[in-house]
């Protein structure tokens, strides 16, 4: 999370439609973990987000002292997430990772069963 700046939403509407979401973690900020999975457990629990797959980026995984993905899984309880998830090393810096882990949100978007759109009454 280091400088870390979330959006909280007080309408539902925003999250009405949403297709996927990106979570992106610190891997190197530990003394913040639970308060990371906090946030996302509190984001994700959200109606709007039920069937919303979630794509986790594990960043800063260059750095000697970050988290690997499974430590994350562990210590920001993933399996306790009742959407699908995938969670993906990377290092924003270079790049690497972020083809990997938007790839495989791609994929479960289209596969995830999209709302009805909304009745248009032709105001």
């Amino acid at each position: 999370m280091g400088a870390f700046c979330l959006r909280v939403h007080d309408r539902m509407s925003d999250y009405q439609n949403t297709q996927g979401v990106i979570f992106v973690i610190d891997s190197s900020d530990v003394g913040r973990i639970d308060e990371t999975a906090e946030t996302l457990h509190l984001e994700l629990s959200h109606d709007g987000f039920r069937d919303t797959p979630v794509l986790i980026f594990a960043n800063k995984q260059d750095l000697p002292n970050a988290l690997s993905e499974s430590q994350l899984v562990n210590r920001i309880r993933l399996h306790q997430v009742r959407q699908q998830w995938h969670i993906q090393a990377c290092c924003a810096a270079t790049g690497d990772g972020l083809y990997e882990g938007l790839d495989w949100l791609a994929m479960a978007c289209s596969n995830t069963p999209q709302p009805e759109p909304a009745a248009q009454d032709g105001t």
